[in-house]
């Protein structure tokens, strides 16, 4: 089990031996935590048949307060998303998920759709998402759609099974320094402008210029507030 931000695809090995526990990669953002069984829990997932990835619930806390409706909404979305933009897919078993999730996938699975797409700066982990659940679980009979936002097409339902990524019932906490200051409506809009701008088929360099718009305000107050601390 890995952990970290990003991981870059490594060269096919030979085939594991299928009763072995699948090998695993895990993103864990660094304000993130995770639960003390998250390694059992992952593998436990990935052994079900037709599932090459997932995440955990994503509970949103800031000092001592936890964030019920964000927290509560960063659930909902996982289902919903998919199910008002891809009805079919959504039944086939696919989950929009995002990195303070604490996505994880199948090493092979990730290896065979290329990883996290490095022309895709913002949304990516969505993206991989789309991919796993094009690519369908092994043996895959071709590669899938490696395109960014909509372009990414998985087969109809009828040509092959479709990869499944699950939603575990158990949380991974995350700091909630964005909602504390926004508040749940501000960061919700937010949020939902950028993912609006990836499904649309903005280029990569208009996802960073309106990611560093709209959250440079967070950064900039987080420096200011480590300037003033260290300052004499």
């Amino acid at each position: 089990m890995n952990a970290g931000a990003s991981a870059a695809p490594r060269p096919r090995s030979a085939p594991a031996d299928p009763a072995a526990p699948p090998s695993a990669l895990l993103f864990l953002h660094a304000d993130s935590r995770l639960p003390p069984d998250a390694v059992s829990l992952v593998r436990a997932a990935l052994a079900r048949r037709g599932v090459l990835g997932g995440g955990f619930c994503s509970l949103v806390e800031s000092g001592e307060r936890t964030w019920w409706l964000q927290s509560l909404h960063n659930v909902l979305k996982t289902h919903y998303l998919p199910l008002l933009l891809r009805p079919r897919s959504h039944f086939a078993g696919l989950r929009v998920l995002f990195g303070d999730q604490a996505m994880f996938a199948r090493t092979d699975a990730f290896e065979r759709v290329g990883g996290f797409d490095a022309s895709v700066p913002i949304m990516e982990d969505t993206d991989l998402c789309l991919k796993l659940h094009a690519a369908g679980p092994p043996p895959w009979s071709r590669p899938p759609d490696a395109s960014p936002g909509r372009a990414v097409r998985p087969r109809p339902l009828r040509a092959a099974p479709r990869g499944r990524l699950l939603l575990l019932n158990r949380c991974v906490t995350t700091d909630g320094r964005r909602f504390e200051r926004w508040g749940n409506g501000r960061a919700t809009l937010i949020q939902y402008l950028i993912g609006i701008a990836w499904y649309s088929g903005a280029s990569g360099e208009r996802m960073r210029q309106l990611y560093d718009r709209v959250y440079g305000d967070v950064r900039e107050s987080e420096r200011g507030s480590a300037v003033a601390t260290t300052a004499p």
